[in-house]
Parts: structure tokens; sequence; C-alpha cells
């Protein structure tokens, strides 16, 4: 595992204009709506970033102007830590665009940038499992229940 290192995918456009998230955070897209005072797409980026088994992150929208908005991401975009591309006509258009972009055996990591409760420690544990699974492509999901427990606020 030590030697696997994913790209991560992270979708982060509206599927439609005038999404209710970002409306209601009083920004003009969802990805910026911020969940404890910090943008859930900043929050999906720092996870990414301090897992040991993501070697790179690309954001798959939202419009690159809108990006710029947000003082941090932009710094991580001219830096290069971060790369971004337009997205597609639906989430899975922008999935498969981004993956035919990358090396074939190169693995991947597919998130979405409302994913504000991700952490660090949540991707490595994951990415560990889904290697050592063998499978060509694994999913993880969460009970309610325990996200609930977990984050009862």
């Amino acid at each position: 595992m030590e030697d696997v290192h994913y790209i991560a995918l992270v979708l982060a456009a509206d599927r439609h204009a005038g999404d209710a998230v970002a409306r209601a955070a009083g920004v003009p897209c969802k990805a910026l709506a911020p969940v404890g005072g910090i943008p859930m797409l900043r929050r999906v980026v720092n996870a990414l970033q301090g897992s040991s088994h993501i070697s790179h992150t690309m954001l798959i929208g939202p419009d690159r102007e809108l990006l710029r908005l947000d003082p941090q991401i932009e710094q991580w975009l001219q830096a290069d830590a971060l790369a971004w591309q337009a997205s597609a006509s639906s989430p899975s258009a922008s999935a498969l665009n981004a993956l035919e972009r990358i090396p074939e055996q190169q693995p991947a990591l597919i998130t979405t940038a409302d994913h504000a409760l991700l952490s660090s420690v949540m991707v490595d544990h994951f990415l560990r499992e889904a290697t050592a699974s063998e499978y060509d492509f694994v999913v993880g999901v969460a009970r309610l229940d325990a996200v609930q427990a977990r984050f009862p606020d």
C-alpha cells in the first residue's frame, strides 16, 4: 500500500443553476458554501492533501472564475497544488472526462466537493481497504446513524 498513490478527482460543479444550498449560504456555487466557517470545497481539499496516499488532486468544476473568489483555493491552483478542469454535462460525464486524462493504470479516488465531513483519516482508511480488496471499483458509504452519532449537530 505504501507504494500506491491515488489521484483525487473532486466533482465540484453545481448540477443546475440556483442550487438551494448555494442560495441559502449566499455564495455563487454549492462547493463554496461554508460549513463551520470554512467552504466545503476547501475542507475536502484539505482532507485529500493530508492523506499519505493522494499524490495529486484535480477539481472538476465549478467555473474557474468562481474559484478565484476563495483566496486559498486560488493559491493552490496558482501553485499547482491543485489542478482544475471544466465540468461536463453531468457528474458521470465529468468523472469520465477526468479519468480519460490520467494514465490508464493510475488509481483514482472520486469524491464530491460537498463531502464536508471528509477527513484525511477517512481517506487513508478507505484507500488502504480499497487497495487491499484487489477490486477494480470500490464505493464507500456511511450509514446515516453512524454519521449522526459522530456529528450530532
